[in-house]
């Protein structure tokens, strides 16, 4: 009977103690500003555009990469548009779960896709053209829509969460 109560008072500081969060299996546990985890950066104030600036810087990496193959109009509209829709969007709205209703967040991701798009859309990049008349031309949704139904979804599976 004694025991426990030592061993229930122990248990109870070791609860309070922050410090117990220092060291995992006799190892010392770094303390860092940026964390990646499944291709997101968490930094240590938890600003969600952070999160969308890296999405954003990486986007743009894609598609220059994808620039020459979705200017080439040799290649068929639907396939270019198939690049777009599989490869670009994903891309950009990974993590979207977290900042879906964000307008100041989604736009730089907008215009991306729209630069993007407006090739596939036969549309020259100095044209002005309409981004509802592009996103209807090439068929894809506004990133916007995209993202909210992605946090949507996200809130109707898991209800609890905050």
């Amino acid at each position: 009977m004694w025991r426990h109560a030592v061993g229930t008072r122990t248990q109870r500081r070791l609860r309070n103690d922050p410090s117990r969060w220092e060291e995992m299996g006799g190892a010392r546990i770094p303390l860092v500003d940026t964390y990646r985890y499944l291709g997101i950066d968490f930094r240590s104030d938890l600003q969600i555009a952070h999160v969308a600036r890296d999405r954003v810087a990486q986007g743009r990496k894609l598609a220059a990469m994808l620039a020459p193959f979705l200017r080439r109009q040799s290649i068929p509209a639907r396939m270019r548009k198939g690049v777009v829709q599989g490869v670009l969007v994903p891309t950009l709205l990974y993590g979207a779960e977290l900042y879906g209703m964000r307008a100041d967040i989604l736009g730089p991701m907008q215009a991306l896709l729209n630069g993007a798009m407006r090739p596939v859309a036969g549309a020259s990049a100095k044209a002005t053209v309409a981004s509802s008349a592009l996103w209807r031309e090439v068929g894809i949704a506004p990133v916007h829509a995209l993202a909210v139904a992605r946090r949507a979804r996200a809130l109707h599976k898991c209800p609890r969460l905050s």
